[in-house]
């Protein structure tokens, strides 16, 4: 499971990039029942094994529906640095 979008970011404080259909995989969750921290990693495709970008992410999980994983993908995709991000 990942996301898929353009993404548009500064790198060293002036320099804006844009990364069209960057593959946005949640590498890593951690967390407990009050909240989980997902490792979100930017790739320039699917085969890249070096991310041009990382950020975590906070959410808080429900107990009693699909997994955490899935819960972090859905998660993302209600904020507004992930609209129009398609599902890959």
């Amino acid at each position: 499971m990942a996301l898929s979008k353009d993404i548009q970011f500064t790198a060293h404080g002036s320099f804006i990039i844009v990364a069209s259909n960057s593959y946005i995989r949640v590498d890593q969750i951690s967390g407990n029942k009050n909240e989980i921290s997902c490792n979100v990693n930017f790739y320039k495709s699917s085969d890249e094994q070096i991310a041009f970008k990382g950020d975590i992410y906070k959410f808080k999980p429900n107990l009693s529906s699909e997994n955490f994983i899935a819960q972090a993908y859905n998660y993302l995709k209600t904020l507004p640095e992930f609209s129009g991000a398609t599902d890959c």
